[in-house]
């Protein structure tokens, strides 16, 4: 089973800066060229959140316009920087969506591996949230499939981050509750969010938690040669049959076998 990642494009419409706006529609277009070169193809493509700068349908219409060139399916959460409503109109004709469901939260079966999204805006704060209503929703759907290796993913991660400046992005006690959930089960395999524009991994208890740089280059916060400054990168995870996942970093200027 192999999934690609790819997470904060921040897309900008037109009316918004011309050079950030091209320059995140490229790295994004890009982005999405390398990964339909690849071989063989990702079963499923995650995008892990800020699809958008400013969550308006026209920023959604054009992600929904680029994803498309895309083989393989797409799964999408929600950032800080989304919001509900427009996400849900443009993303709701994939089918993988809850009908009327309050919060985007989901789960997909793909080739034996589950895959399950949790909400994590809290929309007065660029941080994390994962009110208690979330918090039971997400727990019924992991109790639904307890024997299946899973993967969570969701767009803050709710443990600090020690290289980030500001290491922990989840408001306090809901990090901690949703923390305790992930290590009450134990078909968990593995965490994935994006928010922190960089990759870094550290554990959830016995649950690997990694993060990926932004594709967008102009947003990236880890350091890169001056020659990678406008190389988006996205990161491939493969998972084996007994749930082990095995993670590396794509450049999308190079070539499958030149990859990090």
């Amino acid at each position: 089973m192999i999934i690609a990642q790819i997470s904060d494009t921040h897309l900008l419409a037109n009316g918004s800066d011309a050079d950030a706006r091209d320059r995140r529609i490229g790295n994004f277009e890009r982005t999405v060229a390398h990964i339909r070169g690849l071989a063989p193809q990702p079963d499923v493509v995650l995008h892990t959140g800020d699809i958008s700068q400013n969550a308006t349908g026209q920023e959604y219409g054009l992600a929904r316009e680029i994803l498309s060139g895309l083989k393989s399916p797409v799964l999408a959460i929600v950032g800080n920087r989304d919001r509900r409503a427009p996400f849900a109109a443009a993303f709701a004709g994939d089918g993988y969506l809850r009908s009327g469901a309050g919060f985007v939260q989901y789960a997909v079966a793909l080739n034996g591996l589950r895959l399950v999204a949790a909400d994590t805006i809290d929309e007065a704060t660029p941080m994390g949230g994962f009110c208690d209503d979330r918090l039971a929703e997400l727990d019924a759907m992991l109790c639904e499939a307890p024997d299946m290796p899973t993967l969570l993913f969701l767009h803050h991660p709710p443990k600090a981050i020690p290289a980030v400046p500001k290491p922990h992005q989840f408001e306090p006690d809901e990090a901690t509750r949703l923390r305790a959930l992930i290590g009450r089960h134990e078909q968990i395999v593995r965490v994935l969010c994006g928010h922190t524009h960089r990759a870094d991994q550290v554990d959830v208890g016995r649950v690997p938690l990694s993060t990926v740089p932004s594709i967008a280059t102009d947003l990236r916060k880890d350091r890169y040669p001056d020659a990678l400054a406008d190389t988006p990168v996205y990161q491939l995870h493969e998972v084996g049959e007994d749930g082990t996942v095995v993670s590396r970093t794509c450049t999308v200027s190079a070539s499958r076998e030149d990859d990090e």
